[in-house]
Formats: C-alpha cells, structure tokens, sequence
C-alpha cells in the first residue's frame, strides 16, 4: 500500500499522473516545482483519502482547483507560486477539512481573504508576497481557529492587528512589512501570541 509519493522537482508529466487512480488510498502527494499543470491535477479527483498536497510552484491555476473539490479529507494545501487567483480561492471554501493553506506569490488580492475566513477549522495561512492590505487581513476576524499567519512580504501598516483580537495567533509573520510598532500595542489584547516575526 502506497501512501505517500514525492515527486518534488521531477520531471514528472501531466500524464504520469494517470496512475494515481491505481492508488486511492494515497494520504500525501508531493509535486513542488514541476511542470504539472491543471490537467494533470485532474487525475487527482480519484485520490479521495489525499490529506496532503503540495503543487508550488507548478502550473496549476484556477481551473484546476475544481478536481479538489473531491478531495473532502484534504488538511494541508500548498499552492504558492502557482497561476492560482481571487476566482481560484473561492473554489476552496468548500474544503472543509482543510487546515494549512499556502498561497504564498499568488496574484490573491483582499477579495479572497472573506472566502478563506468560511474555512472553520483553518490553522495555518501563509500569504507571503501576495497583494494584500490591511483592511483585507482584517476580514480574517472570523478564523477562530487560526493559530499561524504569514504576511511577510507585503506593505501592511499594522491596522489590522486590532481586529483579529479574537483569533487565537500564537505565530505571526510580518517580515519585510511596512510595520513600524505603532500599531503592535494591539497585540497586547492577543494573550495567545507567541512568536512575532519582523
């Protein structure tokens, strides 16, 4: 019984791929840096018991997020560095299970972030790079569940700190941001955070 495959900076083809319907019981797929794109994705609506998947990265985009909505166990998804968009995102409000998620040099803007907040048992986000603002990351109010945020990369003042007070961050990234502390004394009403990252 096969239950994980790492394929990660392989030559691997779309077609290869076709072989994964041999094995539905795979629990992690790893396609990190490849040339897959969403017509080798589609092999994987097979692949029901998939729990981790990584496709950074490839050229997966928007059309091929619908072959995961499948995929209902699926926990960790990685698609940073993909072609994946605003219109991508809102295909993974479905993905209930899901509880990292990478999006990491996406072309997401503000618009994504209220569809990634419906996903209830969210823990990791990593949005590195992405186009975002702070009254955007404000809407991530209602992940209650989310433990580590990523933002580095991005010019963010720091205004949105103040309402994600209820979420439980113990981990936040704000590496090569705009932030210069004024804003941080918000952070004191965050008792859970552990970690922060400038």
């Amino acid at each position: 019984k096969v239950s994980g495959i790492m394929l990660n900076q392989t030559p691997v083809r779309d077609e290869d791929l076709a072989v994964l319907k041999q094995t539905p019981q795979l629990d992690i797929l790893a396609l990190r840096n490849t040339k897959i794109t969403d017509a080798g994705v589609s092999s994987l609506s097979h692949v029901v018991l998939l729990r981790k998947l990584d496709v950074s990265g490839t050229n997966v985009t928007d059309g091929g997020l619908d072959a995961l909505q499948s995929l209902t166990v699926l926990q960790e998804l990685n698609l940073a560095r993909t072609s994946v968009s605003d219109a991508g995102v809102s295909k993974l409000a479905g993905l209930t299970s899901l509880t990292s998620l990478d999006l990491s040099e996406t072309t997401i803007t503000d618009s994504s972030l209220s569809a990634l907040s419906q996903i209830p048992g969210l823990k990791t986000l990593i949005l590195d790079k992405c186009n975002l603002t702070d009254d955007g990351i404000a809407s991530l109010k209602n992940c209650k569940s989310l433990t580590l945020l990523s933002l580095a990369g991005i010019p963010l003042t720091g205004r949105f700190l103040k309402e994600l007070n209820g979420v439980p961050l113990e981990n936040l990234n704000l590496a090569d941001s705009h932030c210069d502390g004024s804003e941080f004394k918000d952070l004191a009403a965050g008792q859970t955070l552990k970690n922060l990252f400038l």
